[in-house]
């Protein structure tokens, strides 16, 4: 992860000759730890895995809600990805066409006004 500052410490240190730091930066980049399981994976992955933990050992059950919830989260999550941008150019499409209807229509009372 070029964004790791112990990474980027290290390749400094390589890069200036000193490579007992650089490893030594290297090894506490790759510490095990939940900020390093987090760093490493992602928090898609962990919270999969700490999900499945939890439902295999009961201690969350999935009844018929939670399962509507998720399908629901996943199609509006897969929609947003998928066409965010078309329905956002789309709306502001639409703000812009509204936008310069209501100027004509304060140019129109104006000019009326001052008749």
């Amino acid at each position: 992860d070029p964004e790791d500052p112990h990474e980027q410490q290290a390749i400094a240190a390589l890069k200036a000759g000193n490579e007992s730091e650089a490893y030594g930066q290297s090894d506490k980049a790759g510490a095990i730890g939940v900020s390093g399981v987090l760093a490493k994976y992602g928090v898609i992955p962990t919270a999969g895995l700490a999900l499945a933990i939890a439902v295999s050992k009961e201690l969350w059950i999935m009844d018929e809600e939670v399962l509507i919830t998720a399908c629901f989260a996943t199609f509006v999550g897969a929609i947003y990805v998928t066409q965010g941008d078309a329905i956002s150019k789309a709306i502001d499409s639409d703000i812009a066409d509204i936008r310069h209807d209501l100027e004509a229509y304060y140019d129109a009372v104006i000019e009326a006004q001052e008749q």
